[in-house]
C-alpha cells in the first residue's frame, strides 16, 4: 500500500467505528439477588459480594465487565451454563456443578456457617461465649428453639434436631425464611434463639428500629465456616477467563479492603475469631 494511503485508512477505521487494535473479550457477571452478598437497591448493583467483585475485575484490565441480575443462585449458574463467556462468585461445589462449570483454584467468599441467633441478655447471661453447643442448650428445656419450616440446615445440625423431634421446647413457624418478624418475635422474648447466618441478622436488623440487642454465635457441633467459589463457563473462553480470576483472588483477598467487605456485616463479638481465621486457613487455600 503507497505510504499516503496510510493516513486516508486510518481515518476511515475511526469513522466507521473500527480500531487497530481488537477488542477486549467480555466477562458478563451473573449475579444472585441475595442481599447483603450481591442485590440491586435503588438501580445499583451493591453487597459485600459486589465490592469484592470490584476489586477482581480492577486486577482483570484485560477484559472488559458487565453484570447482570440472575435470580437466585440456581439460576444464576444456569445462565453461567449457557456461556459463551459468563461468571458468577458465591457459587457452592457440587459434583453435578463441576462438570458443567470452571471453578476458581481458590473461594471468593470466607463466611461464618449458620449460627446461634439470641438475644444479647440472653448472650450474656450464657458467659458471652466464644461457641456454644447446640446438644447443651436442647438439653434445658426452658430455653425454647424456633425454626423454620422448610428451612434446610446442615447433616450435623439435622442430626441432632432429629433427635429431639417431638420435643416442647422446639417450635416451628411457616415462615420458611428468615425474616423480620422472626427477629421481632426473639426481640419480645417469644421464643429464645434460633438459626441464622450472621449477615443475614445483620442485614434485617439495619433496616429494623431498636434492634441492637441482637448477637449471633457460632455452633460447636456446626463447621465454622464455609466457603464459595468464582465460576465461568466452561469453555475455551471461560476456562481462561477462571484463571485470570483465580490468580487476580490471590492477590486482592491479602488486602484488608477485601477481608473487611464481608467483616462489616458481622457482630463485633466474632470479628477476632474471623480475622484469626481468615489468615491462619481462608489464605491458605489454594495456595
Amino acid at each position: 500500500m503507497p505510504r499516503l494511503m496510510y493516513p486516508l485508512v486510518a481515518s476511515l477505521m475511526l469513522l466507521t467505528g473500527q480500531s487497530t487494535t481488537s477488542a477486549k473479550e467480555k466477562i458478563t457477571w451473573v449475579l444472585a439477588q441475595e442481599p447483603p452478598i450481591t442485590y440491586v437497591r435503588d438501580d445499583a448493583y451493591t453487597g459485600y459480594g459486589v465490592k469484592m467483585l470490584r476489586l477482581i475485575q480492577a486486577e482483570l484490565p484485560d477484559y472488559d465487565h458487565a453484570m447482570h441480575l440472575g435470580g437466585n443462585y440456581q439460576r444464576a449458574t444456569q445462565d453461567v451454563k449457557n456461556g459463551p463467556l459468563k461468571c458468577a462468585v458465591g457459587v457452592m461445589k457440587t459434583p453435578e456443578r463441576m462438570d458443567i462449570m470452571s471453578f476458581s483454584t481458590v473461594p471468593v467468599f470466607h463466611f461464618f456457617d449458620i449460627q446461634i441467633v439470641t438475644r444479647k441478655e440472653t448472650f450474656e447471661s450464657w458467659g458471652r461465649p466464644e461457641k456454644i453447643s447446640l446438644n447443651l442448650l436442647l438439653k434445658n428445656k426452658d430455653l425454647i428453639l424456633m425454626l423454620s419450616e422448610g428451612r434446610k440446615y446442615t447433616p450435623g445440625l439435622q442430626a441432632i434436631l432429629d433427635r429431639h423431634q417431638g420435643a416442647p421446647h422446639i417450635r416451628t413457624t411457616a415462615n420458611a425464611q428468615f425474616s423480620e418478624t422472626m427477629l421481632r418475635m426473639l426481640q419480645h422474648n417469644r421464643f429464645t434463639y434460633m438459626f441464622a447466618y450472621p449477615e443475614e441478622v445483620s442485614y434485617l436488623t439495619r433496616q429494623m428500629d431498636n434492634m441492637d440487642n441482637i448477637v449471633t454465635i457460632p455452633i460447636t457441633e456446626s463447621q465454622l465456616f464455609g466457603h464459595s467459589w468464582a465460576v465461568c463457563s466452561k469453555t475455551p473462553q471461560g476456562k481462561d477467563a477462571i484463571a485470570a480470576i483465580s490468580r487476580a483472588l490471590k492477590k486482592v483477598r491479602q488486602t484488608e479492603e477485601y477481608r473487611e467487605a464481608y467483616e462489616a456485616w458481622i457482630g463485633g463479638n466474632l470479628r477476632t475469631l474471623y480475622r484469626e481465621k481468615y489468615q491462619t486457613e481462608f489464605l491458605k487455600i489454594g495456595e
